[in-house]
């Protein structure tokens, strides 16, 4: 299934900067590395506005990690697609070892152009603000088991 008035977009996200690629659609179409920008909400929102044209469908996809899922939350917030893809299921070709931010989101353009990745649920708010409470509650559990122990051991000490 082709998608002739679609714009793939790839970003390498990082905490400070996400590097942007875009894919035209078509077999043969270009793929174009368009620079970084900031990973603030405004930089983003830039960005959106700038590619976005009637009768464009603007794709965006970037991988998981540490960043969360605001970036997606973000992008469907102003009326595009955002997937989030599962970094161990990206294809890799034999020998590719050299990581770049750039080299990264045009891999990630060209796959998703392709339909070669795998999108990951992504939790809504309020799983996500569960998902950190329980993370707090167990980081929370562990250093007291952890002070119990030092306590405990330093009675031993002294006697």
């Amino acid at each position: 299934m082709e998608d002739n008035n679609a714009l793939f977009v790839g970003l390498d996200v990082s905490k400070d900067r996400h590097a942007v690629a875009v894919a035209e659609s078509g077999r043969n179409g270009e793929v174009r590395y368009l620079g970084e920008i900031s990973s603030d909400n405004a930089s983003v929102g830039r960005l959106v506005r700038k590619l976005a044209r009637p009768g464009l469908r603007l794709r965006f996809c970037y991988e998981a990690g540490p960043t969360g899922y605001g970036l997606k939350r973000e992008i469907e917030t102003l009326g595009h697609e955002c997937a989030v893809i599962a970094p161990s299921l990206i294809p890799h070709k034999p020998g590719d070892r050299i990581k770049t931010n750039r080299r990264d989101a045009e891999k990630l353009a060209r796959l998703f152009r392709a339909g070669e990745l795998t999108e990951i649920w992504t939790p809504d708010a309020a799983h996500e603000a569960m998902r950190d409470l329980i993370r707090a509650r167990e980081a929370a559990v562990k250093d007291r088991t952890r002070k119990q122990q030092e306590i405990r051991s330093f009675h031993r000490l002294q006697y």
